[in-house]
């Protein structure tokens, strides 16, 4: 299973979980938490998927992420809580000892 083929997958889960049934026909609102490698492959595919729309990215650096966002048509966002609330679901490309902090706040 390629990289593009998991994040569909994701995308569906995470839309048939946290998505309410009235917007169920609108495309999933998902952003990227973190523009290293693992995010710009990540944004690279989610712009191509048409289950959703890729609306937001945020990192700490914030030039990285506004070329980034302008690359894709995305908005960067200057805190996790500007991210939060543009997004339905996430992908957190960031060191792996983040992960849990980063998701517990945006599942708040």
């Amino acid at each position: 299973m390629n990289a593009r083929n998991v994040l569909r997958a994701l995308l569906l889960c995470a839309a048939a979980f946290s998505v309410p049934l009235s917007a169920a026909e609108a495309p999933l609102k998902i952003g990227i938490v973190g523009t290293g490698s693992i995010g710009k492959n990540h944004a690279r595919i989610l712009a191509e998927l048409p289950e959703c729309e890729f609306t937001a990215i945020y990192d700490t650096n914030a030039e990285t992420a506004r070329d980034l966002a302008e690359h894709y048509g995305a908005k960067a966002c200057a805190t996790l809580e500007e991210f939060a609330a543009l997004v339905d679901a996430a992908t957190i490309a960031t060191p792996t000892p983040t992960h849990f902090a980063v998701a517990k706040f945006l599942l708040r």
